[in-house]
């Protein structure tokens, strides 16, 4: 019995060291090495910035933490995870002995030029997660799909209704807008702010034009859905727009740009447009997908490290879900040429 509670008391003992304040200083004068000591998880110049991260879970948030920067030159700007831009307070020291407080909300910092060194007095973890979890608790579907209903299409307004997902569009005033973007599983209007929704993106001439920039010229019915024909009349292009409900519940739609001018016009097309969403009670309860790289699921921004576009593109999806209301939508790119 005595071994047994001097084993209890070694291996309290050994936690509580773990979880003592501990320092560390990346050296950064020969370059970045190839491993990073903790707290720091992310070193590396992008563009015209150096950019340092710390790595979550490796340190204790709510504990007291500061940190010192050696041969700074230039400026610094510190971040939280939304990349707002955070103050650091100096606690004490001045120059490279400068000693500045990290608040709970800090992920990384923005130097115009390599400093020297780092140095991090904080608390660690007892352990560091290798895997983060990426397994939300989700709920039932609030809501209960239906029945597909049939196509309104009266009073200048056309109304799809799948039974998983139902759109309402208007075109009076000589605009098409999208009003209501529903869905049944979550029992909500996922829209927030539907008189704003671009849906259609234009970019001519370094410019950039949206839905709310055309003509309505006009609205037809088609099985299940609509077809518009759209004018935007300052930059001379024509735009056919289809939305219609397939038997499975999906919501689908095309759309065809053309030059109806004389002149030759580059014309770089964004579809569908689908902004300012939010599925939970609160956005930052939404949790989204991206597969790159054996797949990632969180509610916090993704800051891929890479080039996106310029004929370059990984994936043209959208999985946007809350595990609080049991419910979620999907955005899939159906178009079999890539044009």
């Amino acid at each position: 019995m005595k071994k047994r509670n001097l084993l209890v008391c070694l291996s309290l003992s050994l936690v509580c060291l773990l979880c003592q304040g501990a320092e560390s200083v990346l050296e950064l004068g020969e370059g970045v090495p190839s491993t990073l000591p903790l707290p720091f998880g992310y070193a590396a110049r992008e563009r015209n910035i150096f950019r340092v991260e710390l790595r979550n879970g490796s340190y204790e948030p709510k504990q007291e933490m500061k940190l010192k920067i050696v041969g700074m030159r230039g400026t610094v700007k510190a971040f939280d995870i939304y990349q707002n831009e955070i103050k650091l307070p100096k606690i004490d020291g001045e120059g490279d002995e400068a000693w500045w407080q990290i608040p709970d909300n800090f992920f990384a910092m923005e130097f115009s030029d390599i400093p020297a060194s780092l140095a991090a007095s904080y608390t660690p973890t007892a352990s560091v997660p290798t895997v983060p979890l990426q397994q939300p608790d989700i709920a039932a579907p609030k809501g209960i799909r239906q029945l597909p209903r049939k196509l309104v299409f009266e009073d200048q307004k056309a109304i799809i209704d799948t039974g998983v997902l139902r759109c309402h569009f208007a075109w009076d005033g000589g605009r098409l807008q999208v009003k209501e973007l529903y869905s049944y599983d979550l029992d909500k209007q996922v829209l927030l702010k539907p008189e704003e929704l671009r849906l259609i993106l234009l970019r001519v001439r370094e410019k950039n034009y949206d839905i709310r920039d055309a003509q309505v010229q006009e609205v037809a019915p088609r099985d299940g859905g609509f077809r518009a024909s759209l004018l935007f009349p300052e930059i001379s292009v024509k735009a056919e727009l289809a939305v219609w409900g397939d038997p499975d519940g999906e919501l689908r739609m095309s759309l065809e740009v053309r030059n109806a001018g004389w002149e030759t016009t580059g014309i770089i097309t964004y579809f569908p447009v689908l902004e300012d969403l939010q599925l939970s009670d609160k956005p930052e309860d939404d949790f989204y997908l991206f597969p790159h790289m054996g797949g990632l699921i969180s509610q916090l921004p993704c800051r891929r490290r890479g080039i996106y576009g310029h004929s370059y593109t990984l994936f043209q999806l959208l999985d946007l879900f809350s595990p609080q209301n049991g419910g979620g939508i999907y955005l899939r790119a159906d178009d079999a040429t890539g044009l």
